[in-house]
């Protein structure tokens, strides 16, 4: 060997090698120090000693967490020489390439049909970025997964609206009339006692959604409905805080319910309101002004419409 020339002695992989084994024994060259003798730290805590004027490296204490992937680019660089005098063990395969990100959750999208499949197997697949970002992947799934639901079968009915003419008037003129270039149309209130026949009426109209006792956004699809219905809302105007984009036929608002982020439609379509009692005796002066710009009330005190 000439002098100078550098060499190692390098231990691949600590499964190839007993705990306390001695790597060669370099006592046969006479100026061991200019030889290099190159172990990797995260394989072995042990030290480097002499015993007998002989350069040795033991691997008494192995570290369980040692990753072989990782472990590759430091072998290439180690070995580019060619100068290896002993080498113990399966050399590391190279690090996997990893599978492109979109290319994972297109096939998790693309594998399952309900928003509780999806949850459960993006939770198994990409556990981190599904707990950080659980509330926009839910409300993705809801939106991706949104099951197609009943269509509503209005039954036949007699109608008796010659005894109610602003019903009549709101339906011809805002429901089904054409609104004015600028113009916003009018939501209905019609209020009065049970069994008269207000919501079967209501429903009768045409697609719409229907919020029955509170406002979700479970189901809703604004561009699959002409009007919305709220029927016997609790607490009424007073909680519905967005009430002036339902009832003030706005093209765009924000919603949200008790359970959901906050989100924004688009609308542009009247609304009606049904209860038992008129919902301006309880409410401030300055909602009942805009609900009275904004709305045609009616009382429904006798029957509307009745089964054939």
């Amino acid at each position: 060997m000439q002098d100078g020339v550098r060499r190692s002695v390098l231990c691949v992989d600590p499964a190839g090698v007993r705990p306390g084994t001695y790597l060669p024994d370099l006592s046969d060259y006479d100026d061991y120090s200019t030889y290099g003798v190159c172990g990797y730290r995260c394989i072995s805590h042990g030290k480097f000693r002499v015993r007998d004027q002989r350069l040795m490296l033991t691997y008494a204490q192995i570290n369980d967490t040692f990753d072989k992937e990782a472990f590759g680019p430091w072998l290439q660089e180690k070995c580019k020489d060619g100068d290896i005098l002993f080498q113990a063990g399966p050399e590391p395969t190279r690090p996997k390439e990893k599978q492109d990100v979109q290319s994972i959750w297109r096939n998790l999208i693309m594998s399952v049909k309900t928003v509780d499949e999806f949850l459960e197997k993006s939770l198994k697949e990409r556990p981190r970025e599904t707990i950080l970002n659980f509330t926009r992947l839910r409300a993705f799934a809801e939106w991706k997964y949104k099951p197609a639901g009943t269509l509503y079968q209005s039954p036949e009915i007699t109608c008796h609206l010659d005894k109610f003419p602003g019903l009549e008037r709101w339906l011809l003129e805002e429901l089904r009339g054409d609104v004015v270039e600028g113009g916003r149309k009018k939501s209905l209130v019609m209020w009065g006692p049970s069994r008269v026949g207000k919501t079967v009426w209501a429903r009768s109209l045409g697609q719409h959604a229907y919020f029955p006792g509170m406002f979700m956004l479970d189901g809703f699809n604004s561009e699959k409905c002409d009007y919305a219905i709220f029927d016997d809302i609790i607490n009424g105007f007073k909680r519905m805080s967005s009430y002036k984009g339902w009832f003030g036929s706005q093209k765009e608002f924000i919603v949200t319910d008790k359970y959901r982020s906050k989100q924004k439609i688009t609308w542009g379509k009247p609304s009606i309101f049904i209860s038992s009692e008129d919902p301006r005796m309880n409410l401030p002066h300055d909602q009942v002004q805009f609900l009275e710009a904004n709305c045609v009330f009616v009382h429904v005190d006798s029957t509307l419409c009745e089964p054939v």
